[in-house]
């Protein structure tokens, strides 16, 4: 092994390392971005604290549950449920097309 190879070798390992350390990064940034809709219902009672809560919980369950989707597709399908008043009686159905 040259010194070429191994310097291409960590160089790879650091980039892969700041890729994941920029996704963290960026959670609460996404969660006040996709949370920002004026239309989620006040009943919801959404602070920012409770809305990065909220982003930072489906983030580390996007890590524990294998799943097809990121935690960003969840904030969003959870800001459509919130966008719709409590008090409207129905289910919530989630399915690909």
């Amino acid at each position: 092994m040259t010194l070429l190879d191994e310097l291409g070798s960590g160089c790879i390992r650091f980039t892969k390392v700041i890729q994941k350390v920029a996704y963290v990064a960026t959670v609460p940034y996404y969660t006040l971005v996709i949370l920002r809709s004026r239309q989620i219902d006040r009943s919801y009672s959404m602070s920012t604290v409770r809305k990065l809560r909220l982003g930072w919980s489906m983030f580390f369950n996007c890590l524990r549950i294998p799943t097809g989707t990121t935690y960003r597709a969840h904030l969003l399908m959870a800001r459509s449920i919130m966008e719709t008043p409590p008090d409207i009686q129905g289910d919530v159905i989630e399915y690909r097309t």
